[in-house]
């Protein structure tokens, strides 16, 4: 099993640390970083020896442009000039060549895997969780766009599609995951189980306790249906936020068209259910244990390398490492 931590090439991640010395020997323990590219990549500080998998980039809400609905489009949008803006063009090929991008960098940093967020939800969807498509939709658009992107890879990054708490991959019914992971064209392929991203289609969990239990429950089914081998990745954080969603569900917000105004209500609401905390609980063995990934990445959410450096020391102390 290879460990890693989350980092983003932004400034915020990389001035955390003074030079590459500081930086390797932070990363002391693991095998290197799970990578986010979120601007040119002419960073210096990580090099292809750091890095052990790559996170793909990803659009909240996507198949209204694939499946060419200029009324979804609107929904969500305002108007078409809005999102074309946001994708970058109106058409499959904008989407698909964005994707195809992540894979250029997942071979520049010789990543093992790339990892790709495989849902689909409107914003005003995500706040009342109320959706207009099923998992299965969701999931048949999913294979149609993974075989797309994908079709001129050899093999030799694994795709790893990481389960959320909307339309698409969410573990709640096994056999959509295993119909998903067969529909993709591509031979090395996989998931990536986010064990804080499961709790979430669970707002009745109050404890980390509790939420692991959860899990042990989900990868049941998992097991009933033979896709413990597929879990090849594991994303380990928590946040038990049960209640602001409840609250939230019950009086969801009216959405600005600004689309500055917008992405800042969208960012702010998911962040404040999805806080990527660090597991503290010793329970969580069990998950990892049980599993047992190919790869294990802590994945946090922090504001300071200080921040960072607790929420491992926190996860470390929880695996008994």
């Amino acid at each position: 099993m290879k460990t890693s931590f989350n980092l983003t090439t932004c400034d915020d991640d990389l001035n955390r640390f003074a030079d590459q010395a500081d930086f390797e020997q932070f990363m002391e323990g693991f095998d290197g970083v799970e990578l986010m590219v979120l601007d040119d990549g002419s960073q210096t500080l990580v090099e292809p020896r750091h890095v052990v998998g790559l996170h793909m980039s990803s659009y909240y809400t996507w198949i209204d442009l694939w499946e060419g609905c200029e009324e979804g489009l609107i929904h969500e949008f305002g108007f078409l000039e809005a999102a074309e803006q946001y994708y970058g063009g109106l058409n499959r090929q904008c989407i698909v060549d964005k994707f195809k991008k992540d894979l250029v960098d997942a071979h520049t940093y010789q990543a093992a895997y790339a990892v790709f967020h495989a849902s689909d939800v409107w914003s005003d969807e995500s706040f009342s969780l109320r959706f207009h498509r099923t998992d299965e939709e969701v999931c048949a658009a999913l294979a149609e766009l993974l075989s797309a992107v994908f079709a001129d890879e050899d093999g030799e990054v694994a795709l790893l599609m990481e389960n959320l708490w909307h339309p698409g991959l969410n573990f709640l019914r096994p056999e959509v995951a295993r119909d998903l992971l067969q529909a993709v064209n591509y031979s090395n392929k996989g998931f990536m189980f986010d064990t804080g991203h499961a709790f979430h289609t669970n707002w009745d969990i109050e404890t980390e306790e509790q939420g692991v239990a959860y899990l042990h429950t989900l990868l049941d089914g998992l097991e009933r249906c033979g896709l413990m081998d597929a879990l090849r990745g594991m994303h380990l954080q928590q946040s038990v936020t049960g209640e602001y969603a409840k609250g939230i569900m019950a009086n969801p917000p009216a959405l600005s068209f600004d689309p500055m105004e917008r992405m800042f209500q969208n960012f702010s609401h998911a962040f404040a259910i999805d806080q990527h905390k660090p597991f503290s609980t010793p329970a969580v063995r069990s998950i990892v244990e049980r599993v047992n990934p190919d790869y294990l990445t802590f994945e946090f959410i922090t504001e300071s390398r200080q921040q960072l450096a607790d929420a491992i020391a926190t996860q470390r102390t929880a695996l008994g490492w």
